[in-house]
């Protein structure tokens, strides 16, 4: 029989026994289950007391014993335990949360996660909103999915229901393509290679400033790109940059500098986990006092 058959078939006798007395819980320590855990063959031991140094307290919010524990075998090793307290999660019994090493579940070695890409439609700009809205009843008009939905209506009655069926996923993965191919008309959002902290935007911001700068140093002077406006715009970012006016860089200076700004950057791939997470910490923080507990 296999493990987890035995485990259900020895829970299924427990709970039966308990039921003859009225009772469908056990104590974990030294109850019926508890102790077919702790056989020879079997060797499981409650996590919570070997790591905290002291057996669980009542489970339930109203009972007296523990009757909810984590059990695993010797090979598994937990760095922590957390036990609530009763009315922290939505239930009346305590929640348990451990802390067990990636690398004893996945091994010394894992895949390293992917950061998503960014999404296409960013709502929250009325431009892109009005972009992504007009595009897609565009491309509806053309291929008349209105009016197809119209006729399926119309006339699903006289259908086999596998023919109803088939149109309708048909029509709506034609929608679903036409509404991707409106996201894809809108700007999208750009999910940086590093993960977005103040110090890090510092400097890609003046890497970007930079290497406007030197576009600009090697633009014909009589180029329309290089007009009052355009220089003028550069020199306002400039200054809230705190850096020297275009005029007073060589061409040289500017190579140089970008560079250094790439080496910095380079030097913060280690430490940008720990920058996001303590920006993130710092917005919550900020977002409690400020009482604005749905941005926390």
């Amino acid at each position: 029989m296999a493990f987890e058959e035995w485990l259900w078939e020895q829970a299924r006798v427990t709970v039966k026994h308990y039921h003859s007395d009225n009772d469908a819980n056990s104590n974990i320590y030294d109850g019926i289950l508890a102790r077919e855990l702790q056989k020879e063959e079997i060797r499981m031991e409650d996590v919570c007391e070997t790591v905290l140094g002291h057996k669980s307290p009542n489970s339930h919010a109203k009972g007296t014993l523990p009757i909810t524990g984590v059990f695993a075998t010797s090979g598994l090793k937990a760095k922590n335990i957390f036990q609530s307290s009763h009315g922290f999660g939505l239930g009346d019994h305590r929640v348990f949360a451990v802390d067990i090493d990636l690398s004893q579940l996945l091994g010394p070695e894992y895949s390293q996660l992917v950061r998503l890409p960014g999404r296409k439609l960013q709502a929250k700009r009325y431009k892109v909103r009005k972009a992504y809205n007009k595009s897609l009843r565009d491309n509806l008009r053309r291929h008349k999915l209105t009016e197809k939905y119209n006729r399926l209506f119309q006339s699903h009655e006289s259908m086999p229901p596998e023919t109803v069926g088939d149109e309708i996923n048909k029509l709506d993965r034609q929608k679903t393509e036409l509404m991707k191919c409106a996201e894809s008309k809108c700007k999208q959002k750009c999910a940086g290679k590093l993960p977005c902290s103040p110090r890090v935007s510092y400097w890609f911001k003046r890497l970007r400033l930079f290497r406007r700068i030197r576009r600009h140093k090697i633009r014909p002077l009589g180029d329309p790109r290089n007009l009052f406006r355009q220089c003028k715009v550069l020199a306002k970012d400039c200054s809230e940059m705190e850096v020297k006016q275009p005029k007073d860089y060589t061409l040289d200076e500017v190579d140089a500098t970008v560079i250094a700004i790439q080496d910095q950057i380079k030097q913060l791939e280690t430490e940008t986990p720990e920058l996001r997470c303590r920006h993130v910490r710092q917005k919550i923080e900020e977002a409690i006092e400020q009482g604005n507990n749905k941005k926390a």
